[in-house]
This record gives C-alpha cells, structure tokens and sequence, in this order.
C-alpha cells in the first residue's frame, strides 16, 4: 500500500463510505491510526485536493469532479510512493480535468511518482514529463512528450489522436516541405503571445 497504489477509472467503482470524510479516513481507520493522527492526515488531504468545503458531504450528493478528487484523496493519504490514476478526467469538462491534473503534477513536485492513464493527449502533453504509449501489450513510443507527439505517422496508424498543435504541424510539414518541429515551435509562440 506504502509503495504503490491505484486510483479506479470510476469513482463510483471506488467510493462507498457515507460522507468524504469518512471515505479519505477509511484506509488509515483499517490500519488503525490513532485517531488524532487520522484527523491531522484527514484535514492535510482535504485540503491538498480541494475538499474542506465537502467534508460532511454525502458521496451520492457529489458531482463527478469532486468524486474524482475524493477518490485520489482517499488512495494519497496512505502515502504511496507511486500513484497510478487511470484516467483521472474521464467524463470530465475541461476545467476539472485541468484542476485535477494541476494537482497530479503537484503531487509530483513534491516527490510522488504519478502514472496516469488518459486517452487525453493534450492534457498528457500538458501536465505530464514522460509519455509511454503501449499498443497490443507492447511499448510501441516513449520519451519526452514533444518527442512522442511528433511521431504523428505512428500515433495514427494505432488510432492515437496528438494534441491538435503536432497535427497542424505535422500538416504544415507535409504540404510546404519545411521541418514539422520548427513549425510546431513557431505555432507554440504565437499561442503564447496571444494569451
């Protein structure tokens, strides 16, 4: 459990206590933490994910985002050195998938290992340091998620959609004969500057 854990793809399939709170105490009840202990760990994790406000909330009240981020808290209070979160932003809009992968990489930040499991490239490619792409029970790519993204030819053949920026990129290459990297770095800085 201290070493590696896992986050269900549906908070529904994870979740079963009554309140939030309950749900992110329940693991350290079973190990019996004393009680003072289980509080301070409690009020840390609440807090790390953004739940204070739904600590009395009942499970079947929640929306789906905050189910999503009950059930990472409730797997990261045990404390494990590697968290694999099958995707976390499933059947999410794109701001809680944002606030839920901000976190994940925050995690990181301080030290935890965070495996994520998305069919989402753009917030792969976003959030994430290392890309593995598995294809028939094989790794087919991996490395640096600029590095594995320009590998468009490959992604399609498996049916894997790149964040649009590498397409366009990829497109650009094709038709005017110039490198799809340069074109993909230009189109990053234009991005930028009209933020």
């Amino acid at each position: 459990i201290k070493l590696v854990n896992y986050v269900f793809q549906n908070p529904d399939n994870q979740l079963f206590s009554e309140t939030v709170e309950e749900e992110v105490a329940f693991a350290l009840k079973m190990l019996k933490y004393p009680s003072n202990i289980i509080s301070q760990k409690v009020n840390e994790v609440l807090k790390t994910f953004g739940l204070e406000k739904y600590r009395k909330k009942a499970i079947n009240e929640l929306t789906k985002d905050v189910k999503a981020l009950t059930s990472l808290a409730s797997i990261d209070i045990l404390e494990p050195k590697v968290l694999i979160v099958d995707e976390p932003t499933n059947g999410l809009d794109y701001s809680s998938s944002v606030r839920i992968m901000s976190i994940l990489k925050e995690l990181t930040l301080n030290g935890k290992s965070v495996i994520v499991i998305s069919h989402n490239m753009k917030l792969i490619h976003r959030f994430c340091d290392r890309v593995i792409v598995i294809h028939n029970g094989q790794v087919l790519l991996q490395g640096m998620p600029n590095e594995v993204f320009k590998k468009i030819s490959i992604l399609r053949r498996i049916s894997i959609k790149p964040p649009p920026i590498f397409e366009v990129a990829y497109e650009l290459s094709e038709k005017l004969g110039i490198d799809s990297e340069r074109i993909r770095l230009t189109l990053e800085l234009i991005a930028k500057e009209g933020e």
